[in-house]
């Protein structure tokens, strides 16, 4: 590395001219404009990115943002799966400042098995249960007392039965498994 010159003084490696130091404020400054142009023309044509971060921490979950994988079933059709991702959904949306990412259909057996612990419990006696995996974030700041560490990621699964397909499905219980 060169040595640099100002004023006949030897300066050190780390310390940068006048002259130089303002190059770099010009470079910085013109790369942030193009940033900034770059995103604002962005929210232009896609207005879903013109949004504050509160705005960001508010959103609960918007359906079309969820992935959801409906993986194999030869019990369930996707409408029976949809109106279970819906019960789960209207859950979800209860809780402040919580952001669901996916839902992923957990098998028919996993379904089955746990079908049949919890009918020998002296449960309701339920005829179909469908298990979903999820992973989602915690609210950043939450108004309301959680057991969930705020702003942290979870993958937690949903259980929900019905008596028979042309029944809802009942939401059971959730959370780590």
């Amino acid at each position: 590395m060169g040595q640099i010159i100002e004023n006949g003084i030897v300066l050190p490696p780390q310390q940068k001219t006048d002259s130089q130091a303002s190059l770099t404020v010009e470079k910085h400054a013109s790369e942030l404009c193009l940033m900034l142009s770059y995103h604002i023309s962005d929210c232009k044509t896609n207005p879903r990115h013109a949004r504050t971060v509160s705005q960001l921490r508010q959103i609960k979950y918007a359906p079309a943002d969820i992935a959801i994988d409906y993986g194999t079933s030869t019990q369930f059709t996707q409408q029976d799966m949809d109106s279970a991702i819906e019960t789960i959904q209207s859950e979800f949306a209860t809780w402040d400042g919580c952001i669901l990412h996916s839902l992923t259909f957990y098998g028919d057996e996993a379904g089955n098995h746990y079908l049949e612990e919890y009918n020998t419990w002296g449960n309701p006696t339920y005829k179909e249960c469908i298990v979903f995996d999820s992973t989602f974030h915690s609210a950043v700041k939450s108004s309301t007392e959680t057991a969930l560490e705020e702003d942290s990621e979870y993958t937690w699964q949903w259980y929900l039965m019905r008596y028979s397909s042309s029944d809802s499905w009942t939401l059971i219980t959730w959370g780590q498994g």
